[in-house]
């Protein structure tokens, strides 16, 4: 018995300092794990399609990947809201430079702030989410469980849950409460058919869309952007 006990502390310990990896299911903890390095690797492999959205971001590590990866020609989209930057003004100089590097951004400017902090990956049919927006202590300690920020990101590469977010992603893109801030910014269009949601969602289930769908269908069509855009919306389909 204290045999199986000494092998079972071996296991725990063992898993516990395994490296993160993203895959389905897994939760990243930052008391003690570095979860950024996971999410930067999902950012350099990429080859399709990145859709970012956050309430802030200060952590240039992320923002100099984008800008990267966009040099290469993956198609990268951003939503955020400016209301953040009076609080965070590094906010404010991230937003800058993924614009200057001619990523397409759109701006949420009325009603409820954009509180998300997620990224989805099209090639590799992932996402990433969580509470932790994207600054340098929130996804990995200083001293694990002694100086550490207390959150819990989540890695997954659920079709369902996948399709969910990609679907919330698009309808937010096509919104016309937000603005666009580049020249370079794409059509307000969806990018490519869903093909399944997950009725695990407890953010945005199936009975809510459906029933924003039927509003949808019997409300007047309201002014869009001014913005004029060429060429067409990259697809995102993840890779099954």
């Amino acid at each position: 018995m204290r045999e199986l006990s000494r092998g079972l502390v071996i296991a725990i310990v063992w898993m516990a300092l395994a490296p993160v990896a993203a895959h389905a299911g897994q939760l990243c903890d930052p008391a003690f794990q570095d979860c950024r390095e996971p999410l930067l690797n999902l950012i350099r492999a990429e080859q399709t399609g990145i859709d970012v959205a956050f309430w802030f971001m200060e952590d240039a590590r992320y923002s100099a990947e984008l800008v990267r990866k966009a040099q290469q020609g993956v198609s990268i989209r951003v939503l955020v809201d400016s209301r953040a930057n009076a609080g965070h003004p590094l906010n404010g100089d991230i937003i800058a430079q993924l614009a200057a590097a001619g990523i397409p951004i759109r701006v949420k400017t009325g009603g409820p702030i954009l509180h998300w902090k997620l990224m989805l990956f099209a090639t590799q049919g992932q996402v990433e989410f969580s509470g932790a927006n994207y600054s340098p202590s929130s996804f990995t300690p200083d001293v694990p469980y002694l100086n550490y920020t207390d959150e819990s990101i989540y890695f997954t590469s659920d079709p369902a849950i996948v399709h969910s977010f990609m679907t919330k992603f698009d309808d937010s893109w096509i919104d016309p409460s937000s603005s666009p801030t580049t020249r370079t910014c794409r059509p307000r269009a969806r990018a490519g058919t869903r093909s399944s949601q997950s009725p695990r969602s407890s953010i945005f289930p199936p009975a809510r869309i459906t029933a924003r769908a039927r509003l949808r269908a019997t409300t007047p069509s309201r002014p869009r952007s001014t913005c004029r855009c060429s060429g067409s919306p990259t697809v995102r389909t993840p890779t099954q």
